[in-house]
């Protein structure tokens, strides 16, 4: 399955850590620091998603990796389907945008997908040579990501079972 050659890519060149708190979740992204980290660092949800290009990025240029999976309670503060308790701290809020992946390497610290694997592309010799096929790029990249969310949706069952059904405005 996917799933699982995911996790069999990200074993070969990497470390993989699953979170299950939202105490765990908060202290591995605030360690998430260009000063604090020993090599590449990858913080998404323990899915497929969006995370599986950024590791598929690592396996295809044999990057060791730190690959940080967080559960989906943990991210959210509480199990998919119920409201967050009053008062409760929720991992989220720690990054920048409020919303992973999280990517941390000694230069930089990026949190959206495609400026990431922008950036590891550039880095390790995939990106383009010129603007115009840069352009080309770019739109490879956008029509992936659409069809991640738009046309697959991956996660609309999620929504489901995270917020409720939509509101009749919807």
């Amino acid at each position: 399955t996917t799933t699982t050659t995911t996790t069999i890519m990200a074993q070969e060149i990497g470390k993989i850590t699953n979170i299950t708190t939202s105490k765990e979740a908060m202290d591995a992204l605030a360690a998430m620091k260009s000063s604090q980290v020993t090599k590449p660092t990858l913080a998404y949800l323990d899915l497929i998603g969006i995370g599986y290009a950024l590791r598929t990025l690592f396996h295809v240029v044999g990057q060791d990796f730190d690959d940080i999976r967080i559960s989906l309670s943990a991210w959210l503060g509480h199990p998919p389907g119920t409201p967050v308790p009053e008062g409760e701290k929720i991992a989220k809020v720690t990054t920048t945008n409020h919303h992973l992946p999280l990517y941390v390497d000694k230069d930089v610290e990026l949190g959206q997908m495609t400026v990431i694997l922008r950036y590891l592309g550039k880095k390790h010799g995939l990106w383009a040579e010129n603007p115009k096929d840069e352009l080309q790029l770019e739109q490879i990249m956008v029509q992936c990501y659409d069809m991640i969310f738009h046309f697959t949706g991956i996660f609309q069952p999620n929504q489901k079972m995270i917020y409720g059904p939509k509101s009749e405005e919807y």
